[in-house]
């Protein structure tokens, strides 16, 4: 389940009855997320402006967040911290689903000084509350350099990152992150080296 906890000095303009609020000048929220096993996932959204959607005329029923114009989510839990920052993002609330158009992804592992920087066409995140992550990126380059146009990458057509929760089951042995990439390019400078 999820809860929403926002400045309670936070101005909004809207009509309840057609089910929605805006809020007009800077936005910021942080969602609390418990799995099936009650672990707790801090996710944290900041945007210019946003739009909440809610059921039921109820601004304690909400639907959905809508974020528009520098966009930051990031999520804090026990399997890293990781970030998104975009022009616009949609956060599906009853579902726990997340997504970015023409966004920047930055995976933060657990026991790992190096980050991962994926630039894509689109971002998803599916069932946040699920345990683990599952991210699902379209028409992207990943590389461990946050410049733009990093000189080494490898673009690819679909990702999909899974990061395994290290709380879901102790007695294993821990799961490292996977990386599945469709239709793959390793680039160096202006060269295309292999296609994977």
């Amino acid at each position: 389940y999820i809860q929403v906890h926002y400045p309670s000095d936070a101005v909004f303009i809207g009509n309840l009855k057609d089910g929605y609020a805006i809020y007009p000048s800077r936005f910021y929220a942080v969602c609390e997320i418990f799995d099936k096993d009650n672990n707790k996932m801090l996710v944290t959204l900041n945007a210019a402006s946003a739009v909440i959607f809610i059921d039921d005329h109820d601004m304690q029923k909400k639907a959905g967040v809508y974020l528009d114009a520098d966009v930051q989510l990031e999520i804090t839990s026990t399997f890293g911290q990781h970030k998104i920052t975009t022009d616009a993002l949609y956060f599906n609330l009853k579902n726990n689903t997340v997504i970015a158009k023409n966004g920047v992804l930055k995976l933060q592992l657990p026991e790992s000084r190096m980050a991962l920087y994926g630039r894509a066409k689109e971002i998803r995140i599916l069932n946040l509350d699920k345990g683990g992550l599952n991210f699902k990126l379209d028409e992207l380059i990943v590389s461990n350099d946050e410049f733009h146009t990093p000189l080494v990458y490898i673009g690819a057509k679909h990702a999909s990152i899974e990061v395994p929760d290290p709380n879901n089951k102790p007695t294993e042995i821990k799961k490292q992150p996977t990386i599945t990439l469709t239709d793959a390019t390793v680039t160096i400078g202006k060269f295309d080296v292999i296609h994977i």
